[in-house]
């Protein structure tokens, strides 16, 4: 009994690990998604930086 236990102990240390590690790595990805969303917003609102970003827009909304 005491091996099972400390078996289980370990494994859901192991998985709490991993949880914890992919959480950190998601919330570097969401916060890079969230700046690249607003410099997009910011470009949408300034009228565009580059003739070929407005033209591209232009494109789409056809």
């Amino acid at each position: 009994m005491k091996e099972a236990v400390r078996a289980y102990v370990e494994e859901t240390n192991r998985l709490n690990h991993q949880r914890r590690a992919q959480q950190d790595s998601d919330r570097r990805a969401m916060a890079k998604i969230e700046r690249a969303i607003a410099g997009i917003i910011a470009a949408i609102e300034d009228g565009m930086y580059q003739p070929s970003m407005k033209a591209r827009m232009d494109e789409l909304e056809r």
